[in-house]
């Protein structure tokens, strides 16, 4: 049988392609990219090119002497933060970095919490590593590309505010007045949907397939998700991610529960090590991004940025419900 494409419809692709400007692959991601290829490159190699992206380089820094990294030692150089991290782990944070860099204009914006998008992608993507690292089976995901992806899973957003300012905050004010899904208006609005334009932003940049899978379904359809474990543990991390600052209990714990066991073969045991991680992780988070910000951070709700609800996310039963607008 064909695999299916990437995206859910080719013209939802060229649409994107039409209407936004996509940023290009960071330059800096790029040449860690290139060295984590070659056996012969290493730390030094990669602090070399981050040095010549200062900017990403100094938020790289900043990111890698977060409190959830839960380092050691304070790194107080690109040097120093090469020799302890690696490359491997500088090509993900270098993803994160330069995408920070290159929406930090929009972090001013009094209708968008940048700040909460960031706490929410960061708190996904460490949700998504852990379970991707209790998942023993093939799931075409590696820990370092679930971070990746909940990093990204969202990054459709600020692409849709960057590029259609005023037009997209409308957007969001409609979802949030009528309680509706972002997507459902976004869909209505513009034809597609920031997921889509998240999936093809990495689908352009080259990530990893089921990284763009992951992102591209991790909405729904229900399909994807409950026979796709990649799908599964970035649609998971973010239900988590938006429902950890309060107690995670009754049906939804126990949906959640039911689809990590059946498709992640996770006990309820190590269920719960994941919420009790969640947790630290977003104390963890939230206070760093205050001392960043020097303010006030809450992870967002799905009144300001149109955040995730109950009617994203399937029931176990639900195997051939969809919702591709």
């Amino acid at each position: 049988m064909p695999m299916k494409p990437l995206m859910p419809r080719n013209q939802v692709r060229n649409l994107v392609d039409e209407r936004l400007r996509l940023p290009p692959f960071p330059d800096a991601a790029r040449e860690l990219h290139v060295l984590l290829q070659d056996p012969k490159a290493g730390t030094r190699e990669a602090a070399e090119a981050l040095e010549r992206a200062p900017a990403v380089g100094a938020r790289l820094l900043q990111l890698a002497n977060a409190g959830y990294m839960k380092l050691a030692t304070r790194l107080d150089s690109i040097a120093h933060m090469a020799d302890v991290l690696g490359v491997r782990t500088l090509h993900d944070l270098a993803l994160q970095a330069a995408l920070m860099e290159q929406y930090a204009h929009l972090e001013g914006d009094s209708e968008f919490d940048i700040e909460g998008q960031w706490a929410h992608a960061i708190l996904t993507a460490l949700v998504a590593r852990g379970l991707a690292r209790r998942f023993h089976g093939p799931s075409g995901l590696r820990p370092s590309e679930a971070y990746v992806a909940g990093i990204l899973h969202d990054a459709g957003k600020l692409v849709l505010l960057d590029c259609l300012g005023d037009t997209y905050r409308d957007a969001q004010r409609e979802a949030g007045d009528r309680r509706r899904s972002l997507e459902a208006i976004e869909g209505q609005r513009f034809g597609f949907t920031h997921v889509h334009v998240g999936a093809r932003l990495v689908e352009r940049w080259n990530l990893p397939r089921q990284v763009v899978r992951a992102i591209c379904f991790h909405h729904g359809p229900s399909f994807e998700i409950v026979n796709n474990p990649a799908v599964l543990i970035v649609a998971l991390a973010d239900q988590i991610a938006y429902r950890c600052s309060n107690a995670l209990g009754g049906t939804v714990r126990s949906r959640l529960q039911s689809l990590a066991a059946r498709v992640l073969h996770l006990t309820p045991e190590a269920f719960g090590e994941v919420l009790v991680e969640a947790q630290k992780h977003r104390a963890l988070v939230t206070a760093d991004l205050r001392l960043a910000r020097s303010g006030a951070l809450s992870v967002p709700s799905a009144g300001k940025n149109g955040g995730g609800s109950d009617r994203d996310f399937p029931d176990p039963a639900e195997r051939t419900k969809t919702q591709v607008p």
